[in-house]
């Protein structure tokens, strides 16, 4: 069995380049748990969407950037 290469990992903000930053998209993204989580870890949000207004003004709130990647509509439109 031939040996499968395995990036190191790497901690948010030691020895990043450029090319390292990590990023996720958020289907269903309620108010935002999951971007909470891993924002934490170094990534960073690049798409979100969710159909309920109420949650998306929660999102908002604790994201400010949201506006310029959060998506207020049913996935099925996107």
């Amino acid at each position: 069995m031939a040996d499968t290469p395995v990036a190191p990992r790497v901690s948010p903000g030691k020895g990043k380049t450029a090319g390292d930053e990590r990023t996720f998209i958020e289907f269903f993204a309620g108010i935002g748990l999951v971007h909470m989580g891993l924002s934490k870890s170094g990534w960073r949000c690049v798409y979100a969407n969710d159909f309920d207004p109420d949650k998306h003004e929660i999102y908002r709130a604790k994201f400010p950037d949201a506006e310029d990647y959060f998506h207020l509509e049913d996935v099925w439109n996107t």
